[in-house]
């Protein structure tokens, strides 16, 4: 049986601009990202985000070469979601990063991450 993943979860842990482990676990439905080839990655929410960075010149990206792509980039390199209001998920210029992206089946599923449980249900339970 074939899984359709329909959520992803990043985990991040980066040392920040004052020498102190910073952790984040996010969640995205979408699964593509956008990439300016140089420093700049956005995380993308919906079609409409996706369609203007296309617009703005962008590459769009799936969600699975995130951590290969972050790897490549400059050192002036950022991972931020789209609508920039939201706290960027990696700030410009940190440090020491490691990044691990897990994809959900539709179905419910359970992330364990540093002993906790991460439970996640989909709207279509």
């Amino acid at each position: 049986m074939k899984l359709k993943f329909e959520t992803v979860a990043i985990v991040v842990n980066y040392t920040d601009y004052d020498d102190e482990r910073v952790k984040k676990l996010v969640y995205t439905k979408y699964r593509k990202f956008a990439y300016n080839g140089c420093h700049k990655i956005y995380l993308l929410e919906n079609k409409k985000q996706e369609n203007m960075a296309r617009e703005f010149g962008y590459d769009i990206l799936p969600i699975n070469w995130l951590t290969n792509i972050y790897a490549i980039t400059c050192p002036l390199r950022f991972i931020n979601w789209w609508n920039t209001d939201k706290e960027p998920l990696i700030p410009q210029c940190v440090q020491n990063i490691s990044m691990n992206i897990t994809c959900y089946a539709t179905d419910k599923s359970v992330m364990w991450h540093k002993e906790k449980r991460f439970e996640f249900t989909t709207d279509n339970d």
